[in-house]
């Protein structure tokens, strides 16, 4: 026959169980992580509206290789940035997917090719729904804000080993947003850009009326490099090819429609040109290294093959760049970056190249 537990018994149960589930609590707590690290307790250094209070249909990666421990991820938690007085009460519906995946490629070296950067594949973990973001309450001008009114729980918890890249993705196919919200607190590492500066003039393409041009850039993010270059009036539907040097030749082969402004050193191939004889930042091919020689000059030319021309070599040339590596600057680091495609949404198989990729990203916290 059961008997009815007395009051000392009972008591000693209720401190059981409370010492129980502050060890449950405990647990819990030390399965969340802030990435950007660095971010964890400061504010980040930018902000962004992308991907989940843009105007446009998205395709957007994260890669985090600053989270120290494994995780059994449960949700994404996303803060407002900081810098008024505000109090945000607005709200967005987001018609939204979400995947996660890991792996063993470092961050700083991703793929233009959304699904290369994953090791095997990747896994959907909010089927398309309707989430709801906000409101996002009151903002300070010193930051950080709380992880507030931005959330999203997965459907399934997901698994990530210590030692791996951790990848998100997110395809957002519309959202509406009642009342006003705040950007999305974003971080920031220590770096600059360097555009190009011309060394000479390409030929004119079959079927243009300019010269063909190229816009070659190397962005640094405390000591890395990314290097990627776009083209334009180049013939159209074109094999290409990316000529790197350390000198301009600054010579006149005969049989060349124009001057040879690198000393072609190496060339790399580079896709062919769209029927604009252009390849746009969604087409470019990114390049990335340690930044070893900063100061140095990198001397670029693109050349195209262009069968209908009068040439005794059928090959368009861009016009010459030279680009100057930055300068290394290891004052901050932020160990993640941040893909995107706007301009062909959800249905982009490649992310757009921008030399500020690496080393930039929300701030998120993985419960």
């Amino acid at each position: 026959m059961l008997q009815p537990e007395s009051h000392s018994s009972g008591q000693a149960r209720l401190q059981h169980l409370a010492a129980g589930m502050a060890l449950l609590i405990s647990g819990v707590s030390a399965q969340s992580a802030i990435s950007p690290s660095g971010a964890a307790t400061v504010e980040g250094t930018t902000r962004s509206t992308i991907p989940f209070l843009g105007s446009l249909s998205s395709r957007y990666l994260q890669l985090h290789g600053d989270l120290p421990t494994s995780l059994t991820i449960h949700r994404l938690s996303f803060r407002q940035d900081a810098g008024s007085v505000t109090n945000f009460t607005g709200t967005r519906s987001i018609d939204l997917e979400l995947f996660l995946g890991n792996t063993s490629q470092s961050f700083d070296t991703p793929s233009m090719e959304f699904l290369g950067n994953y090791s095997g594949s990747r896994t959907a973990r909010i089927a398309r729904k309707t989430v709801n973001f906000g409101p996002q309450g009151q903002n300070a001008v010193a930051g950080p804000r709380p992880f507030q009114g931005m959330d999203l729980p997965l459907d399934s918890p997901f698994f990530h080993p210590a030692g791996f890249t951790l990848v998100w993705e997110s395809l957002i196919r519309s959202g509406t947003t009642t009342g006003t919200m705040n950007s999305l607190d974003a971080d920031d590492a220590s770096g600059s850009v360097s555009g190009p500066l011309s060394t000479g003039i390409g030929c004119i393409a079959t079927g243009r009326t300019a010269a063909m041009t190229h816009d070659a850039r190397i962005g640094a993010a405390f000591d890395r490099l990314s290097f990627g270059v776009t083209v334009k009036d180049g013939p159209s539907n074109a094999s290409t090819v990316l000529a790197l040097g350390t000198v301009n030749s600054d010579i006149l082969l005969p049989g060349l429609c124009s001057r040879l402004f690198t000393n072609l050193l190496v060339t790399v191939p580079i896709g062919s040109t769209n029927a604009s004889g252009a390849i746009t930042p969604d087409m470019a091919v990114g390049f990335y290294a340690q930044n070893t020689s900063p100061g140095a000059k990198l001397f670029t030319q693109v050349h195209s093959l262009d069968p209908a021309r009068a040439d005794l070599f059928k090959i368009c040339n861009s016009g010459g760049a030279a680009t100057t590596y930055p300068a290394r600057d290891l004052t901050k680091q932020v160990k993640v970056t941040a893909l995107t495609n706007l301009s062909a949404g959800i249905g982009a198989t490649r992310a757009e190249f921008n030399v500020s990729d690496v080393g930039r990203g929300l701030v998120v916290r993985f419960d």
